[in-house]
């Protein structure tokens, strides 16, 4: 009796053996199939961020050559000439102020000086004299 007990033990265990290799096999399958989700996944996001970094460069550059063709205003002196230059609308002086505005922030970098164009709350926000304000 305890013969074919040992019979059936080693038995046992060398199924588990062998089945063993069966299920290493089957998991590392398993693993790979998620490792390639995961790389797959992980590609796409860095391309989305390279289309969406390409993005944020070509709009800076376009601010940046903006700025440069339409004048650098590096001076409060030069803001003020081109400000009172030809008499300019109210509308005109805040179209040059928002493009002097947008050069420095995406053209430049300068992301701490965005600002807010107009405000439900403060009609103050967006006019001449605060968007020279800020410009200076």
């Amino acid at each position: 009796m305890k013969d074919i007990l040992v019979h059936e033990a080693m038995v046992l265990f060398e199924m588990a053996r062998t089945d063993l290799k069966v299920v290493h096999k089957e998991d590392d399958r398993q693993r790979l199939k998620q490792l390639d989700v995961a790389l797959q996944t992980m590609t796409m996001q860095a391309a989305r961020k390279l289309r969406l970094a390409a993005k944020k460069f070509g709009k800076a550059l376009a601010w940046f050559e903006r700025g440069a063709t339409a004048g650098k205003l590096t001076t409060n002196a030069q803001l003020d000439s081109a400000l009172k230059e030809k008499k300019k609308s109210e509308k005109q002086e805040a179209e040059l102020l928002k493009a002097q505005i947008n050069t420095r922030v995406h053209g430049y970098g300068w992301a701490r000086f965005d600002t807010a164009w107009s405000s439900s709350k403060d009609k103050t926000v967006g006019t001449v004299a605060d968007l020279t304000r800020r410009v200076k």
